[in-house]
Order: C-alpha cells, then structure tokens, then sequence
C-alpha cells in the first residue's frame, strides 16, 4: 500500500508541477514558432520530478526547493499588489472571459465543480481511466455533485457546513 500512495503522490506532483510550468509557456507560447519550449527545462533545483522532495520547510529558495522555483516566475506578473505587466494580464482576463461567454453547459457544470472541489479530490482526474477505481477503493467523497440552479453568493463557504455533510462519490 506504501508503494501505491508514492506512486499516486508521484503522479499527482508531476501533474501539479506541469500545470504551474506550463502556465508561462501556455501564454507566451501562443504566440510560438515551434515546439523547444515545450521540452523539459533543468531549472536551478534540477528537474521537479527528481527534487519534489526537497519541498520543506528548511527549503526556501528557488535553488533548493522546486515548489519555490516553479512559483517564482509569478513575480514576473504580479507581487505586493501590483501588477508587473498590465497588457499580459489584461490580455488574460479577456481570454478568460471570451472562453466563458462561449463555453457549453457541459463545461460550465464542469468549471463549477472544479472551482467548489477540493483541490486534492479534483486532482483525481487526472488518473484518467483509473479516476473511478480510486474514487470507489479510497472512499474519495465532496459536497458538490451538481452545477445549482440560481448563482451562489459571492461569500458562499467552499463546503456545506449545515448539518452532517451529504457526502456522495462523484459520477463523471
């Protein structure tokens, strides 16, 4: 059993540390002539795959912690409440909305769950064909199974805290 949760906590870190990498590229990379950036770069730590064990708390450089090196070319766009680079921000916020005045209901729903989950029960999608055996064998539950009907507040807790969670599995 030791060996399945290293090896899910494995695959969990390499899709966590390709999402917060590939984010910089995603936006520069629109504009890109080919695919070199796509390619796995050796940062100052190494490659994450190979040092995501140094993320602890005696660690915190970009040198010798691969979670601080991943995030630190968030500075480059903002940090203490400013922004760095106005137009690549701006450009993003527009992106963001143009996806979603056109997005279908299917991926409304789908954006909605993913926002009120869990980060951790929503990295379970990323097993792929595996997500629904994990789902059922680990007992993997959320509050929130479906897009509701009239818009949430804006201070709607990110967990329904009335009463004894109706804690179901997710059916995707």
């Amino acid at each position: 059993m030791k060996m399945n949760q290293h090896s899910w906590l494995q695959r969990v870190l390499i899709s966590v540390s390709v999402a917060v990498v590939t984010l910089p590229i995603a936006i520069q990379g629109a504009q890109a002539k080919t695919t070199d950036n796509l390619m796995p770069h050796e940062a100052a730590y190494g490659y994450f795959i190979d040092h995501y064990h140094q993320n602890v708390t005696g660690h915190t450089t970009p040198q010798n912690n691969p979670v601080v090196g991943e995030m630190s070319t968030f500075s480059t766009y903002w940090s203490n409440g400013q922004a760095h680079d106005p137009d690549i921000l701006s450009q993003n916020i527009s992106q963001a909305a143009t996806i979603t005045q056109q997005r279908t209901d299917s991926e409304a729903t789908r954006s909605y769950l993913t926002d009120r989950r869990d980060l951790r029960y929503n990295l379970i999608s990323g097993l792929g064909p595996y997500a629904t055996a994990f789902i059922k064998n680990a007992n993997a539950q959320t509050d929130f199974t479906t897009m509701p009907t009239t818009p949430l507040p804006a201070n709607a807790p990110t967990a329904k805290l009335s009463g004894p969670p109706p804690l179901q599995l997710w059916d995707h």
